[in-house]
Protein backbone atom coordinates (compact mmCIF):
# COMPACT_ATOMS: atom_id res chain seq x y z
CA UNK A 1 0.00 0.00 0.00
CA UNK A 2 1.47 3.34 -1.18
CA UNK A 3 1.49 6.36 1.12
CA UNK A 4 -1.07 9.14 0.25
CA UNK A 5 0.35 12.56 -0.83
CA UNK A 6 -0.64 15.54 1.28
CA UNK A 7 -2.49 18.50 -0.34
CA UNK A 8 -0.30 21.22 -1.99
CA UNK A 9 -0.85 23.70 0.86
CA UNK A 10 0.89 21.31 3.07
CA UNK A 11 3.82 20.91 0.74
CA UNK A 12 7.18 22.14 1.82
CA UNK A 13 8.09 25.72 0.85
CA UNK A 14 10.50 24.75 -1.93
CA UNK A 15 7.88 22.72 -3.77
CA UNK A 16 5.41 25.56 -3.59
CA UNK A 17 7.93 27.94 -5.21
CA UNK A 18 8.51 25.54 -8.07
CA UNK A 19 4.79 25.34 -8.67
CA UNK A 20 4.37 29.12 -8.79
CA UNK A 21 7.28 29.62 -11.19
CA UNK A 22 6.00 26.90 -13.50
CA UNK A 23 2.53 28.50 -13.57
CA UNK A 24 3.97 31.89 -14.42
CA UNK A 25 5.97 30.47 -17.32
CA UNK A 26 2.92 28.68 -18.69
CA UNK A 27 0.90 31.89 -18.47
CA UNK A 28 3.53 33.87 -20.43
CA UNK A 29 3.67 31.19 -23.07
CA UNK A 30 -0.10 31.22 -23.44
CA UNK A 31 -0.19 34.99 -23.81
CA UNK A 32 2.52 34.86 -26.49
CA UNK A 33 0.53 32.32 -28.49
CA UNK A 34 -2.63 34.42 -28.26
CA UNK A 35 -0.77 37.57 -29.38
CA UNK A 36 0.75 35.74 -32.36
CA UNK A 37 -2.66 34.50 -33.48
CA UNK A 38 -4.18 37.98 -33.26
CA UNK A 39 -1.38 39.52 -35.35
CA UNK A 40 -1.69 36.87 -38.04
CA UNK A 41 -5.42 37.43 -38.33
CA UNK A 42 -4.96 41.21 -38.59
CA UNK A 43 -2.41 40.80 -41.37
CA UNK A 44 -4.65 38.45 -43.28
CA UNK A 45 -7.54 40.91 -43.03
CA UNK A 46 -5.43 43.73 -44.46
CA UNK A 47 -4.36 41.60 -47.43
CA UNK A 48 -7.90 40.48 -48.09
CA UNK A 49 -9.31 44.04 -48.23
CA UNK A 50 -9.76 44.96 -51.94
CA UNK A 51 -8.16 48.16 -53.24
CA UNK A 52 -10.60 50.94 -54.19
CA UNK A 53 -11.51 50.91 -57.85
CA UNK A 54 -10.12 53.78 -59.91
CA UNK A 55 -12.85 55.42 -61.91
CA UNK A 56 -11.80 56.54 -65.37
CA UNK A 57 -13.12 60.09 -65.81
CA UNK A 58 -11.64 60.61 -69.28
CA UNK A 59 -14.25 60.83 -72.01
CA UNK A 60 -14.07 58.38 -74.93
CA UNK A 61 -13.42 61.30 -77.29
CA UNK A 62 -10.43 62.29 -75.28
CA UNK A 63 -9.20 58.69 -75.28
CA UNK A 64 -9.29 58.52 -79.08
CA UNK A 65 -7.68 61.94 -79.53
CA UNK A 66 -4.16 62.30 -80.78
CA UNK A 67 -1.48 61.96 -78.11
CA UNK A 68 -0.45 65.24 -76.62
CA UNK A 69 2.88 66.68 -77.59
CA UNK A 70 4.99 68.66 -75.21
CA UNK A 71 5.12 72.33 -76.16
CA UNK A 72 8.57 73.47 -77.04
CA UNK A 73 9.80 76.06 -74.57
CA UNK A 74 12.04 78.60 -76.24
CA UNK A 75 15.50 78.78 -74.82
CA UNK A 76 16.01 81.65 -72.46
CA UNK A 77 17.80 84.48 -74.13
CA UNK A 78 21.07 85.41 -72.56
CA UNK A 79 20.93 88.85 -70.96
CA UNK A 80 22.19 91.52 -73.25
CA UNK A 81 25.62 92.81 -72.40
CA UNK A 82 25.47 96.31 -70.96
CA UNK A 83 26.33 98.98 -73.45
CA UNK A 84 29.80 100.30 -73.06
CA UNK A 85 29.89 103.84 -71.77
CA UNK A 86 32.64 106.37 -72.31
CA UNK A 87 34.62 106.71 -69.09
CA UNK A 88 34.69 110.02 -67.28
CA UNK A 89 38.31 111.15 -67.40
CA UNK A 90 40.82 113.93 -68.01
CA UNK A 91 42.94 113.13 -71.06
CA UNK A 92 45.00 116.29 -71.37
CA UNK A 93 46.91 117.36 -69.36
CA UNK A 94 47.89 113.92 -68.10
CA UNK A 95 48.21 113.09 -64.43
CA UNK A 96 51.72 113.87 -63.20
CA UNK A 97 52.64 116.02 -66.20
CA UNK A 98 54.57 119.29 -66.07
CA UNK A 99 53.44 121.99 -68.43
CA UNK A 100 54.43 125.50 -69.35
CA UNK A 101 52.30 128.27 -67.93
CA UNK A 102 49.66 129.26 -68.57
CA UNK A 103 47.32 126.27 -68.94
CA UNK A 104 44.29 127.44 -70.88
CA UNK A 105 42.69 124.21 -72.19
CA UNK A 106 41.61 120.92 -70.57
CA UNK A 107 40.41 117.92 -72.57
CA UNK A 108 38.77 114.65 -71.59
CA UNK A 109 36.06 112.04 -72.14
CA UNK A 110 32.57 111.50 -70.75
CA UNK A 111 29.34 109.73 -71.74
CA UNK A 112 27.92 111.44 -74.86
CA UNK A 113 25.64 114.34 -74.01
CA UNK A 114 26.80 114.51 -70.38
CA UNK A 115 27.29 117.88 -68.72
CA UNK A 116 30.88 117.95 -67.50
CA UNK A 117 31.98 120.29 -64.72
CA UNK A 118 35.73 120.85 -64.27
CA UNK A 119 37.32 121.70 -60.93
CA UNK A 120 40.77 122.83 -59.82
CA UNK A 121 40.88 121.56 -56.23
CA UNK A 122 37.45 122.82 -55.09
CA UNK A 123 37.34 125.80 -57.47
CA UNK A 124 34.97 125.46 -60.39
CA UNK A 125 36.69 126.24 -63.68
CA UNK A 126 33.75 125.82 -66.04
CA UNK A 127 31.42 123.30 -67.67
CA UNK A 128 31.02 121.76 -71.11
CA UNK A 129 28.75 119.17 -72.81
CA UNK A 130 30.41 116.04 -74.20
CA UNK A 131 29.90 115.51 -77.93
CA UNK A 132 28.45 112.42 -79.65
CA UNK A 133 31.84 110.68 -79.50
CA UNK A 134 32.12 111.27 -75.76
CA UNK A 135 34.84 113.93 -76.04
CA UNK A 136 34.93 117.38 -74.50
CA UNK A 137 37.30 120.38 -74.55
CA UNK A 138 37.10 123.25 -72.09
CA UNK A 139 38.88 126.54 -72.86
CA UNK A 140 39.47 128.27 -69.57
CA UNK A 141 38.44 131.91 -69.23
CA UNK A 142 41.20 132.40 -66.67
CA UNK A 143 44.20 130.18 -67.55
CA UNK A 144 45.93 128.34 -64.73
CA UNK A 145 49.20 129.89 -63.63
CA UNK A 146 52.40 128.41 -62.19
CA UNK A 147 52.09 125.91 -59.38
CA UNK A 148 50.44 122.55 -58.60
CA UNK A 149 46.83 122.03 -59.68
CA UNK A 150 44.61 119.07 -58.76
CA UNK A 151 42.11 118.73 -61.60
CA UNK A 152 38.97 116.60 -61.52
CA UNK A 153 35.63 116.48 -63.32
CA UNK A 154 32.13 115.35 -62.47
CA UNK A 155 29.21 114.84 -64.80
CA UNK A 156 25.42 114.61 -64.91
CA UNK A 157 23.09 113.27 -67.60
CA UNK A 158 20.27 115.05 -69.41
CA UNK A 159 17.98 114.55 -66.38
CA UNK A 160 20.71 116.01 -64.14
CA UNK A 161 21.31 112.63 -62.54
CA UNK A 162 24.92 112.29 -61.33
CA UNK A 163 27.19 110.08 -63.43
CA UNK A 164 30.14 110.09 -61.06
CA UNK A 165 33.55 111.69 -60.80
CA UNK A 166 36.83 111.19 -62.60
CA UNK A 167 40.14 110.25 -61.06
CA UNK A 168 42.08 113.38 -60.13
CA UNK A 169 44.93 114.63 -62.29
CA UNK A 170 47.79 116.40 -60.55
CA UNK A 171 49.43 118.85 -62.93
CA UNK A 172 52.45 121.07 -62.27
CA UNK A 173 52.59 124.27 -64.27
CA UNK A 174 56.04 125.76 -64.64
CA UNK A 175 57.41 128.97 -66.02
CA UNK A 176 57.87 128.41 -69.78
CA UNK A 177 61.35 127.39 -70.89
CA UNK A 178 62.46 128.05 -74.48
CA UNK A 179 62.69 125.06 -76.80
CA UNK A 180 65.88 124.24 -78.66
CA UNK A 181 66.68 123.07 -82.19
CA UNK A 182 69.23 120.25 -82.13
CA UNK A 183 69.11 119.15 -85.78
CA UNK A 184 70.14 120.50 -88.14
CA UNK A 185 72.89 122.25 -86.23
CA UNK A 186 73.64 125.93 -86.68
CA UNK A 187 75.79 126.53 -89.76
CA UNK A 188 74.96 123.16 -91.33
CA UNK A 189 75.15 122.85 -95.12
CA UNK A 190 72.26 120.84 -96.55
CA UNK A 191 71.85 119.19 -99.95
CA UNK A 192 69.32 120.75 -102.28
CA UNK A 193 66.22 118.64 -102.85
CA UNK A 194 66.85 116.44 -99.79
CA UNK A 195 64.04 115.86 -97.30
CA UNK A 196 64.60 117.61 -93.99
CA UNK A 197 63.45 116.73 -90.47
CA UNK A 198 63.90 119.33 -87.76
CA UNK A 199 64.20 118.01 -84.19
CA UNK A 200 64.94 119.40 -80.76
CA UNK A 201 63.98 119.50 -77.10
CA UNK A 202 61.34 121.33 -75.09
CA UNK A 203 59.28 121.04 -71.92
CA UNK A 204 57.58 117.62 -71.73
CA UNK A 205 54.13 117.32 -73.30
CA UNK A 206 54.24 120.81 -74.79
CA UNK A 207 53.14 122.15 -78.18
CA UNK A 208 55.82 123.31 -80.64
CA UNK A 209 55.40 125.46 -83.72
CA UNK A 210 58.24 125.41 -86.28
CA UNK A 211 59.05 128.35 -88.52
CA UNK A 212 61.40 128.71 -91.48
CA UNK A 213 62.26 132.27 -92.44
CA UNK A 214 59.48 133.55 -90.16
CA UNK A 215 56.90 131.33 -91.95
CA UNK A 216 55.06 128.57 -90.11
CA UNK A 217 55.81 125.17 -91.66
CA UNK A 218 54.07 122.93 -89.11
CA UNK A 219 53.30 122.09 -85.50
CA UNK A 220 54.21 119.12 -83.34
CA UNK A 221 54.34 118.09 -79.66
CA UNK A 222 57.12 117.05 -77.35
CA UNK A 223 56.84 113.66 -75.68
CA UNK A 224 57.16 112.81 -72.03
CA UNK A 225 60.95 112.95 -72.31
CA UNK A 226 60.83 116.43 -73.85
CA UNK A 227 61.95 115.59 -77.38
CA UNK A 228 60.17 116.58 -80.57
CA UNK A 229 60.62 116.42 -84.35
CA UNK A 230 58.90 117.65 -87.47
CA UNK A 231 59.39 116.50 -91.07
CA UNK A 232 59.07 119.44 -93.46
CA UNK A 233 56.41 118.99 -96.13
CA UNK A 234 58.91 119.89 -98.91
CA UNK A 235 62.70 120.40 -99.26
CA UNK A 236 64.18 123.82 -98.61
CA UNK A 237 65.13 125.96 -101.57
CA UNK A 238 68.74 126.81 -102.28
CA UNK A 239 70.34 129.49 -100.18
CA UNK A 240 70.43 130.43 -96.52
CA UNK A 241 67.48 129.81 -94.18
CA UNK A 242 66.65 130.64 -90.56
CA UNK A 243 64.93 128.02 -88.41
CA UNK A 244 63.01 128.70 -85.19
CA UNK A 245 60.85 126.75 -82.74
CA UNK A 246 58.11 128.39 -80.66
CA UNK A 247 56.60 127.03 -77.46
CA UNK A 248 52.86 127.68 -77.73
CA UNK A 249 49.92 127.32 -75.36
CA UNK A 250 47.12 124.82 -76.03
CA UNK A 251 45.03 127.57 -77.61
CA UNK A 252 47.88 128.57 -79.94
CA UNK A 253 49.34 131.61 -78.21
CA UNK A 254 53.10 132.16 -78.29
CA UNK A 255 54.78 131.53 -74.95
CA UNK A 256 58.51 131.65 -75.74
CA UNK A 257 60.79 131.10 -78.74
CA UNK A 258 64.03 129.26 -79.32
CA UNK A 259 67.20 130.82 -80.63
CA UNK A 260 67.30 130.91 -84.42
CA UNK A 261 69.44 128.38 -86.30
CA UNK A 262 70.86 129.31 -89.70
CA UNK A 263 71.48 126.65 -92.36
CA UNK A 264 72.57 126.79 -95.98
CA UNK A 265 71.22 124.66 -98.80
CA UNK A 266 73.87 124.04 -101.45
CA UNK A 267 73.37 122.97 -105.07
Amino acid sequence: MQPQRPPFWEWPLDRLNVLLITGALLTLLLLSVVNYVIQRRAAGFALATPAPEVVNTVSPAAQTAQPQTTAEVPALLAPAAPAETTPLSIVKPRHGSQMAAPLARIEGTAPPGALVVVFDNNRRLGDIVADAQGKWTLDLRAPLTEGDHLLRVQATDAQRQPLGRSAPALVTILAPQPPTIMAPMAGARLTAGAALTISGSAMPDSSIRVLVDQQVVGETSSNGRGTWQLALPKPLSRGQHRLRADLISPNGNLLISSAEVSVTVSP
